[in-house]
């Protein structure tokens, strides 16, 4: 498996390096400068960030966070990548996910948000703005009889 780049028509590919199977790769995501691109790496509920320089090499793993992400998007004005992360949640199925940041050298990874919402999916313009999705999710126990019979338990 490889990592391929090619101009917007489709013409020109070139594999920038070969990718390690097993694995899923997701959320491809160029730098605002056009000289990197991010990419999400994992398995099943454990993903993490690498970014490759766009003439080629080896990727560089950017976090450790080894929990579910949800989108990541580039910083216009350093480079630096926010994305969201369950890391910290306690709950394995549908967990709570928050923002971080983390520089495009893998240091300073930060949380940015906290609470009981999960922010998914950040997205950035050229002037800085930050774009996410805020979900809130409850979960409630409902209690229904049984003892009658189907017509009357409804």
């Amino acid at each position: 498996m490889e990592l391929v780049i090619s101009a917007r028509d489709g013409t020109g590919p070139r594999s920038l390096t070969a990718l390690e199977t097993g694995y899923q790769y997701i959320t491809p995501r160029w730098s605002f400068d056009d000289r990197l691109i991010a990419y999400q790496r994992g398995t099943a509920s454990a993903f993490d960030i690498f970014v490759i320089s766009v003439d080629g090499g080896s990727s560089r793993q950017l976090t450790q966070h080894g929990a579910r992400l949800e989108g990541l998007a580039w910083s216009p004005n350093r480079p630096r990548i926010v994305f969201a992360s369950s890391r910290g949640s306690t709950i394995w199925y549908l967990p709570k996910t928050n923002l971080w940041v983390v520089d495009a050298d893998g240091s300073e990874p930060r949380q940015l948000t906290f609470g009981e919402e999960s922010y998914t999916y950040p997205d950035t313009n050229a002037k800085g703005m930050l774009l996410v999705n805020r979900v809130r999710r409850q979960f409630d126990i409902w209690r229904y009889p049984v003892d009658n019979s189907p017509a009357e338990n409804v």
